[in-house]
This record gives C-alpha cells, sequence and structure tokens, in this order.
C-alpha cells in the first residue's frame, strides 16, 4: 500500500509539471523596420510599437499567446514630377498606424526552474487600421522656393481596414525574480491581404517588416 502511494505522488507530481497551467502577463515595447511589397523604389521606414502580452503555457515547453499592440508601419519613397527642363523631386513617407493582434504558439527550450529560457513561434496576425498618412517634401526643384515644401495628407481611405498576415520569430525569457521574467523578442511579419483599395494596382500591396521588442512578464 504504502509503495502505491509513493506511486501515485510521484507520478501527480509528474502531471503537475508537465500539464500545469501557467499564465504570465505583461507589457512590451520595441520598433519595427517595416516595408510594404510590390511598389517601385520603396524603402523601409522605422515606427515605434507598444502594446502588452498574454502567455497560456498548458505544458512546461509549449505556450498561447496574445499580443496587443500599437504599431507604427508604412514605408519611404521618392517620386518626381515635370520633364528634364523642370523637375521636382519628392520624398514621402507612408505612415500606417495599426492595432495589431497576433497569436504566437511558442516552444520554450530548458525549464521553467533555469533562469535562461530561449524560444521558437509563430502564428497568425490580424491588425485594424488606425490611421494612415503621407508625409511629403519637396526635395529639388528649379524653383528654390519650393525646397523643403512639406504637405500631409489623410490617405485612410486609400487603404483597407484590416490587415491578415503571419510571424515568425524567435527570442529568450531571463529571470529576474520568482515568476518575474524579461522577454526579448525578434520577428518577421509577412501580410496576407492586399491592403491598397485602388482596383488598378496589378499587383498586390502587402505589408511585411522586423518588429524587436523587449518586455516583462508576471507569472501566476
Amino acid at each position: 500500500m504504502k509503495k502505491i502511494i509513493i506511486l501515485i505522488a510521484i507520478l501527480t507530481s509528474f502531471t503537475a509539471r508537465m500539464y500545469g497551467q501557467t499564465w504570465t502577463v505583461g507589457p512590451k515595447v520595441g520598433v519595427n523596420i517595416t516595408s510594404l511589397s510590390n511598389l517601385d523604389d520603396i524603402k523601409s521606414r522605422v515606427g515605434f510599437t507598444a502594446g502588452g502580452f498574454l502567455v497560456y503555457s498548458f505544458i512546461e515547453n509549449f505556450g498561447v499567446g496574445l499580443d496587443a499592440m500599437y504599431s507604427m508601419e508604412g514605408a519611404k519613397y521618392e517620386s518626381e514630377f515635370g520633364d528634364a527642363n523642370d523637375m521636382i523631386r519628392f520624398s514621402s513617407k507612408l505612415d500606417l498606424n495599426y492595432l495589431r493582434f497576433n497569436v504566437p504558439v511558442t516552444y520554450f527550450f530548458r525549464t521553467k526552474q533555469e533562469n535562461f529560457r530561449p524560444k521558437i513561434y509563430a502564428g497568425p496576425s490580424i491588425a485594424f487600421l488606425l490611421s494612415a498618412k503621407n508625409k511629403t517634401e519637396v526635395i529639388s526643384s528649379s524653383d528654390e522656393s519650393l525646397l523643403g515644401h512639406e504637405t500631409d495628407t489623410d490617405v485612410k481611405d486609400n487603404f483597407k481596414g484590416t490587415d491578415f498576415g503571419a510571424l515568425v520569430g524567435a527570442g529568450f525569457n531571463y529571470k529576474l525574480a520568482e515568476a518575474i521574467w524579461l522577454n526579448v523578442d525578434a520577428a518577421y511579419h509577412i501580410g496576407a491581404t492586399d491592403i491598397s483599395e485602388d482596383t488598378e494596382q496589378e499587383d498586390p500591396v502587402k505589408t511585411r517588416g522586423f518588429t524587436f521588442t523587449a518586455g516583462v512578464g508576471f507569472g501566476f
């Protein structure tokens, strides 16, 4: 009987370790380096991202998360107007501000008892467009009085309100104290939706870019 009780205790302890339910929640901030596909002379732009995350670990090495992030995205590009004798060149920055929700499935290396835990993850992403502006500056002109002239145009109607996509990433969690973790992540996002409302656009315009974040997770 004593052996049976010991065996049950061992199995219970093992099961609790393998299938123990753990929640982690916290804030995180970072930077985006984003661009858009299938546009001529497009360049990446740097933006800010901030929000919060929630992770549910159903077994020790796996977790399902939810990120809710304010995400500044978009791209930079240059354009010109006129002929060789009277050419005006513009530099533009497209600001696309999204509320982005990511649902990553994460694999954690090593155990929760160790201070350093590398991780990899992947999952779907959906974003809702909050605002869209195009900021344009004259950088070259035969009329020098136009140099530096800026315009700021609301272009939200030119883009769809939602963006579906996916992300893959890697990072690590470092234990700062009991049930408190520093989370560092690097992810690549690629959109699956043509975000442009321009029906004459031959190729789809899709979001893409890298995100680097750091946050603090509180477990319970």
